[in-house]
């Protein structure tokens, strides 16, 4: 079963829901400007803002502008760039060029790679009354999850001598 998603506009704060009533009125008075930037002062705003941009129309061309100043304001911000990318996706089915939106962070993968040490085992007696037992030890690293492993492997108490 799914999680269901959680409207950002149920998350938001009295005084912040307050704000975004302000700065959806700009908009619609100045369109998107720099000035409306200016007044959005936490996160989740800019999140909600951009969420009711999606829901309304995308007729204004200067909405990459727009994008790529909330997108510098609040750079690490998980929903605020999680909003910017359901944009550009709606932005690039209407025929818009939103290259600019997507940054060299965002773009490029590199995977993390371990430098892989060599494997090491031994193989020895235990150290006890009849020096009969024999250990395995093996020390193994695994690169892709960067976890060590140990193996230990010892035969019976008999030893050898059943063996």
């Amino acid at each position: 079963m799914s999680k269901k998603k959680r409207d950002i506009l149920k998350r938001l704060k009295p005084e912040e829901k307050r704000l975004l009533d302000q700065i959806r009125q700009e908009v619609e008075a100045q369109g998107f400007k720099e000035e409306v930037i200016k007044g959005i002062s936490s996160p989740m705003v800019a999140a909600a803002l951009l969420s009711d941009i999606i829901k309304s129309g995308l007729d204004d061309p200067q909405i990459i502008t727009f994008l790529q100043g909330i997108r510098d304001k609040f750079p690490k911000d998980k929903h605020v760039r999680k909003e910017i990318k359901r944009l550009a996706f709606r932005l690039e089915k209407r025929g818009v060029n939103t290259k600019a939106l997507i940054t060299e962070e965002e773009d490029d993968f590199t995977p993390i790679y371990v430098d892989v040490a060599e494997q090491q085992a031994y193989v020895g007696p235990i150290i006890g009354g009849s020096w009969q037992r024999i250990m395995f030890l093996g020390l193994y690293l695994y690169a892709t999850r960067g976890i060590d492993a140990i193996i230990i492997l010892m035969s019976e108490e008999n030893g050898i001598d059943n063996f």
